[in-house]
Order: C-alpha cells, then sequence, then structure tokens
C-alpha cells in the first residue's frame, strides 16, 4: 500500500514537471512575440523614457536592456536547451529573456500595447527568482516543490489577468491614460488574486535559499561544483551593491535627497543586476571544467579579508598617529600616512599567511591536512636513509592525504 503511493506521488511529481514545462513554453512563446512589440515601440520612440524605474528610465539603458540584456539571456538559455533539452532552467531563461526585453517599454507607447507586454510581468519574476530552486539539472529540490511552483505559477498568471482587466488607469504612463481592456462593469479589486496567493508566494520563497543548501548536500562531485560556482558569481556581484544601496539609503535617507549621479547609477544597477542569475547559472552550466572554482574561491575569501583588515588598520592607524602629533606638534602631518603605508607594507605578508592558514583549516580542511601531511613527510625524506623507514612514511602519507583502497611500494634497487 505504502509502495503504491509512493508512486503515485512520484507520478504526481513528474506529471507536475511535464504540466510546468509545457506552460513555460507557452509563456516563452508569448512573450517572444512581445519582443516584437517593444522593438516596434522603440523604433518609433527610442530617446522617449522608460515607465519602469529600473534603469532610472534612461533611454540608453532601454537600448541596453533590449538589444543586448535580452539577447544574452536567450542565447544562454537556447545554448542550455541545445546541450540539455529536458533542463527547466533553459526555458526558465527564455522566459526571462522575454520580460527584459519589456523594459525597453517608452513611456509613449499605445497603453493597449503596454497591457498586453506587462501581462506576463509576475511570471516573469518568477522565473528570475525560483531559478535556483531548479539549478542545475532542472529538477526542484526536494522534488515536491514541482507542483507547488506550478500552483505559483498558475496563481501568478491569473493575479496578472486580474491586473490586466481590473485596473482603470495606467498610472506610469504620462497623463493616466484609461486602461482599454478594463472591465467598468466589475467589482472586484485589482489586488485581489495578488492578495489571494501572495501568503504562498511567501512560503515559497524560503525554499530559493534552502533548495541549494538541500541540494549540495546530496550532489555529486560536478553539481556541488557548479552550486559553488553560482553561488560565488551572484555573491561577488550582488553583496557590494547591497551594501552600496545601504550605505546611500543610511546616507541620504531618501531618493530626493540624493545626488542625482547617485540614484542614475543605483537605477542602472538595479536592471543590471537583473543580468547576473542568469549569467552565472549559464556559466556553472556551460562551463566543462569547474574544478579551479574553488581556487578561486578560496583566494577570494583570503584577499577579501586580508584587504578589509589591512584597510581597518590603516585607516585606525592614520587617525591614531594624527591625534598624537596634533598633540604633539599642534597641527596635523602626512608623516602619520606615511607611517600608516610603511606599517601596512609590513604586514601584507604574514597576515595574508595567517589568513591563509585560518580559511584552510575552517573551509579546506583536507587540503590543508594533505599540506601538512606532505610538508612532513618532505622533512623526513631529507633526512631518512633507511629505504624501508622511508617507504613506510611514504605509504603513510599516501594513506592520509589521498585514501586509497591499496597501496603497494614498488622500489628499485641498484
Amino acid at each position: 500500500m505504502n509502495a503504491q503511493k509512493a508512486d503515485q506521488f512520484q507520478g504526481a511529481i513528474e506529471w507536475s514537471e511535464r504540466a510546468l514545462r509545457a506552460l513555460l513554453w507557452v509563456l516563452v512563446a508569448y512573450s517572444t512575440s512581445m519582443w516584437a512589440i517593444v522593438v516596434y515601440d522603440w523604433i518609433r520612440h527610442p530617446l522617449a523614457r522608460s515607465p519602469y524605474s529600473a534603469f532610472q528610465g534612461d533611454p540608453a539603458f532601454r537600448a541596453f536592456a533590449l538589444f543586448i540584456g535580452a539577447p544574452l539571456i536567450a542565447l544562454i538559455g537556447v545554448l542550455i536547451v541545445r546541450k540539455q533539452r529536458s533542463n527547466l532552467i533553459g526555458p526558465l531563461l527564455l522566459l526571462w529573456s522575454g520580460g527584459y526585453a519589456s523594459w525597453g517599454l517608452s513611456t509613449q507607447v499605445d497603453p493597449a500595447l503596454y497591457m498586453i507586454v506587462s501581462l506576463p510581468i509576475q511570471v516573469w519574476w518568477l522565473a528570475l527568482i525560483f531559478a535556483p530552486v531548479f539549478f542545475p539539472d532542472g529538477h526542484a529540490c526536494p522534488r515536491w516543490l514541482s507542483p507547488a511552483l506550478l500552483a505559483l505559477t498558475l496563481g501568478s498568471i491569473l493575479a496578472g489577468l486580474s491586473s490586466f482587466l481590473l485596473t482603470p488607469t495606467l498610472d506610469q504612463l504620462p497623463g493616466q491614460p484609461r486602461n482599454p481592456f478594463h472591465l467598468a462593469t466589475a467589482q472586484s479589486s485589482p489586488e485581489l488574486w495578488t492578495r489571494a496567493y501572495l501568503p504562498f508566494f511567501l512560503l515559497l520563497l524560503p525554499w530559493v535559499f534552502i533548495s541549494p543548501i538541500l541540494r549540495y548536500r546530496r550532489a555529486n562531485f560536478v553539481q556541488r561544483q557548479q552550486i559553488k560556482a553560482f553561488t560565488w558569481t551572484t555573491a561577488v556581484i550582488l553583496i557590494p551593491y547591497v551594501i552600496f544601496y545601504l550605505w546611500a539609503g543610511a546616507t541620504y535617507g531618501s531618493a530626493q535627497k540624493a545626488p542625482p549621479l547617485l540614484m542614475t547609477v543605483l537605477g542602472a544597477a538595479i536592471g543590471l543586476i537583473g543580468l547576473v542569475p542568469p549569467i552565472a547559472i549559464g556559466y556553472a552550466i556551460l562551463r566543462h571544467k569547474l574544478f579551479d572554482i574553488d581556487v578561486v574561491i578560496r583566494r577570494t575569501l583570503i584577499y577579501t579579508a586580508v584587504s578589509v583588515m589591512l584597510a581597518a588598520i590603516f585607516y585606525g592607524s592614520v587617525l591614531v598617529l594624527q591625534r598624537l602629533l596634533t598633540v604633539v606638534t599642534g597641527q596635523q602631518s602626512p608623516v602619520a600616512i606615511v607611517a600608516s603605508t610603511l606599517v601596512i607594507a609590513a604586514l601584507f605578508s604574514p597576515l595574508r599567511r595567517r589568513v591563509q592558514d585560518f580559511v584552510d583549516r575552517r573551509f579546506y580542511r583536507r587540503k590543508y591536512d594533505a599540506q601538512r601531511v606532505l610538508s612532513e613527510f618532505a622533512s623526513v625524506a631529507r633526512d631518512e636513509t633507511d629505504m624501508d623507514r622511508l617507504a613506510s612514511v611514504l605509504e603513510g602519507a599516501v594513506e592520509e592525504t589521498m585514501q586509497p583502497s591499496s597501496i603497494s611500494t614498488w622500489v628499485a634497487r641498484t
């Protein structure tokens, strides 16, 4: 009985994956056709601003989204589809490329075309957000997420239709024109479906972060390297932006008080960040050899930690020395900066070695142990003259570092 229920559950999961794949391809076909509308609008209004907050509405970034960003994401999706036809990541990226192209719309677009292009915008965001759940093999982890994400996708489509039919005016366009598809007789709120599926969305959202962790624990070597590559590539881009964004918010408080150039940079970054997950996913899936990603991550950790420590030491020593010199001489002096620079130069190598040892012990214990054992073997080999003793030490080093199933030593005696 339990085996029968397990088979039924497995069948439901496989059916939901097939249904989700078919639904995604339908949405890909729709978004691709909408791409032509955006190109038509750009030809008519190439210098008009965008109604969306991404890119701060700049016309140059409209062209970037339409002719560089969206084709790049589509190319990655096509390559993945060609390499792994059954992988859901391919159509997810193709779907997101259509959504990215929609940022090329202008404020001068016809209201009807604006609504048609904007209809599946929530599904495009879902394609980006939930791609890590299916990364890298195209199956959700855990598998029961597949029917849940299918239901969420259908709910987001209904939410988009609700907004499509029940929104009376288009506030994003100049003059707030009326929505030509608005149902004047409808009494429901445009946010009805959004409010209905939002709690479901919030329940599933944590799995975007939990799923890669679970998959990493169960994955083989190749998939682990792919997960590492995706995580590292995304973190290198997103973490500095988040820090910069929080600094700007804490410094200026609101967008009205911030310098226009800063807001332009932040607005452009919002759009550019949409390219990061697709590029990271494509890099991890399409690159054949990811064995050096551990070296890249290791060096990133080491040099980031060393840079932060040296910066803190530099600025701290400058402040302390400037105060001391001000008390002694009554004025500030460049001697503090020179002395701090010399201190940093002297500290770099020993600090890097200590940080490297800490990172190896904490995150690369097996590599650290192997290096330690090999170092000990090298010191013994320099002084040992007894061949039997040397062979025993060699076998011990190989056993501890490589852990082979069997060891044999052959010594050529002359």
